[in-house]
């Protein structure tokens, strides 16, 4: 039964991860009572070093490809921030007005770290923008992809999550689940790994006293059909009705449904903006 499985005060909680109109005050102390958010602190310390250069930032910002993107000018309020991560090898130009300019972290999965360090294809590094960096977090062949980009773009910073560091990251979302579960949020799919936003967020809640969330789907209806990503919806010649097409990629390895609804309990928590 749900509703015996919901505690007292956290009846608006689960409205909250619902409708986000009905995320309050009261709903956050609600999400921070939950053992996965009180233990998410400390399980993330436990992750050591990850590559050279990063410190502690103020204001975070990660920009997801999604098509929804294209619905408002975000540009300027992206680039407000500190630090801005964006993943694969989709470009910011020119489509700036809405996704902003400025790059500080590209996180690429598999299939794209190999068209960015093994073909070249690394927007910030094409422009010589030394100072953005590249996270690899997919375990296979993760010296040689290194190796690649590093010959590459040798001013650039290149780094990686190891095997361990990613469970790591995948536990804290597992307990996190967990808690949604009970309060009768689900069923989800299975899942074998996290995604590329999945990873990013996760890892930069370690080092962000504040993160704002574009891009990644969390209250719109975009698993029900909607732009794939920002560039097919803001091409010149597509209107945004020909752009509308299923996500494809990665149905049998991520559960984006229940990374969903994690993103849902870390914004009713606080720990995260979802813009």
């Amino acid at each position: 039964n749900i509703k015996k499985n919901v505690k007292r005060g956290e009846e608006q909680l689960v409205k909250c991860l619902q409708n986000i109109r009905h995320c309050d005050c009261g709903t956050r102390k609600a999400a921070r009572a939950l053992d996965s958010i009180k233990a998410l602190d400390k399980k993330l310390s436990s992750l050591g070093k990850v590559g050279k250069g990063f410190r502690r930032y103020k204001t975070c910002a990660i920009v997801g490809n999604a098509g929804h993107l294209s619905e408002k000018k975000y540009g300027r309020y992206i680039d407000n921030h500190e630090f801005i991560v964006r993943f694969n090898v989709q470009p910011v130009q020119p489509f700036s007005e809405y996704v902003g300019s400025r790059t500080s972290l590209r996180v690429a999965n598999h299939r794209r770290s190999l068209a960015l360090c093994c073909r070249g294809n690394f927007p910030e590094g094409k422009a010589k923008q030394n100072d953005t960096g590249v996270l690899i977090w997919y375990p296979g062949s993760q010296n040689e992809i290194m190796g690649n980009c590093r010959r590459r773009f040798p001013a650039n910073p290149i780094m990686n999550l190891d095997l361990r560091q990613a469970k790591v990251l995948a536990g804290a979302v597992k307990d996190m689940r967990k808690n949604l579960y009970r309060l009768g949020v689900g069923p989800f799919g299975e899942w074998r790994q996290l995604t590329s936003g999945g990873h990013a967020i996760m890892f930069m809640a370690s080092i962000c006293d504040s993160i704002s969330v574009y891009g990644i789907t969390t209250y719109n209806a975009a698993d029900k059909g909607g732009a794939d990503h920002y560039g097919a919806a803001l091409t010149e010649g597509n209107t945004r009705a020909s752009a509308q097409t299923r996500a494809r990629s990665g149905q049998k390895w991520h559960d984006w449904k229940g990374e969903k609804y994690v993103w849902r309990l870390l914004n009713a928590a606080g720990k995260v903006d979802i813009c």
